[in-house]
């Protein structure tokens, strides 16, 4: 990426700031506060107060990366690591702080506030200053900039885009398959899952089932290959079962659709009896099930498996409220608000 690009990459309307802030460390510091502020508002679902502390610390970044973008082109970089035993120059942590505010910006927008094409532009911004990192010698950026594509196909994917989601989609799956040659090996297959199961649920949305079966298959592989023990083995089991009975459900395949969520049933019961952490795969196994049976018409079969699943909710909520939407769980006749 050319200085010129970089220029206008972070160039953009805003509040200028006041003379008193200045650069340098205690702007960067600002910036960071507003950040992590931004965050603790988002985790409290405070979305417009997240998103206003989001702006403003991206602004204070565009102004820092604005004034070093001599020493932040890809060129400048790399020689600065080559003259400095590989290190990045100090102004890098600017960059990176600017590309953390444009992403958590995009986050908000897409999952929270419905806005797509705002976290369309964040997002796309953000892929092309970890491109400029990557090409500049930073090789764990290679992470980031999958999981930013990871995030542009999803916000594709959720404007009729499918064609577009799909080649992003892969393009992420590509990096993270050459990442499991490296020294990231278990974060990279914890990221072939996720990003496998967005093909999945991409296929199953555009009738396309082979393909979508294929990839939760492929997850589910992928998942028990790379589990440390049987405990792991089993809780990545019952997600990715869930996964697959939802879709021979959707696809009228009804007895491998009950077999897959009776054995993710199974197995969260087993797992449950020693690690609390399974009862949330018991509910949704016993949800998945009593959902089913009610799609077929079998409502004395669902009300068992209903009746707990709503018990279980009530006790999971008791611990975290919200956890669950009450509109979620199902009941063998309507849905009505867990009291």
């Amino acid at each position: 990426m050319s200085r010129h690009i970089l220029l206008f990459l972070v160039s953009g309307a805003s509040l200028a700031l006041s003379a008193q802030q200045g650069t340098g460390p205690s702007t960067s510091a600002r910036a960071e506060a507003l950040l992590d502020q931004g965050t603790k508002y988002h985790n409290a679902k405070q979305w417009k107060l997240a998103e206003a502390a989001y702006k403003e610390g991206l602004q204070i970044c565009r102004e820092l990366v604005q004034a070093e973008a001599e020493q932040l082109s890809p060129s400048a970089i790399a020689a600065y690591r080559d003259q400095h035993h590989g290190e990045a120059p100090a102004q890098v942590a600017d960059l990176k702080l600017m590309v953390f505010a444009l992403h958590r910006l995009g986050e908000l927008c897409a999952e929270e506030m419905n806005r797509p094409k705002e976290a369309e532009v964040a997002f796309t911004e953000a892929l092309q200053i970890y491109r400029t990192l990557y090409e500049s010698g930073d090789s764990s950026s290679i992470r980031d900039l999958a999981e930013t594509l990871n995030a542009l196909g999803k916000v594709a994917a959720k404007t009729n885009r499918p064609d577009q989601a799909e080649a992003t989609f892969k393009q992420a799956l590509s990096i993270y398959r050459d990442l499991t040659q490296t020294v990231y090996p278990g974060d990279a297959s914890e990221k072939i899952q996720e990003t496998l199961e967005n093909l999945g649920d991409l296929y199953g949305e555009k009738n396309r089932p082979q393909e979508a079966e294929a990839m939760y298959k492929e997850s589910l592989r992928t998942c028990q290959g790379a589990a440390d023990n049987s405990d792991q083995r089993a809780l990545c089991t019952v997600s990715k079962m869930l996964l697959i009975g939802r879709l021979y459900s959707s696809t009228k395949r009804l007895k491998e659709a009950e077999g897959a969520f009776l054995e993710a049933l199974r197995l969260s019961r087993i797992g449950a009896a020693g690690d609390s952490d399974y009862l949330l795969f018991v509910f949704g196994s016993l949800n998945e099930i009593g959902k089913y049976y009610k799609s077929i018409g079998q409502n004395v079969k669902a009300a068992p498996f209903c009746t707990e699943a709503r018990t279980l909710v009530a006790k999971l909520a008791s611990k975290e409220p919200g956890i669950i939407a009450a509109k979620e769980v199902c009941t063998p006749e309507k849905k009505f608000p867990i009291r």
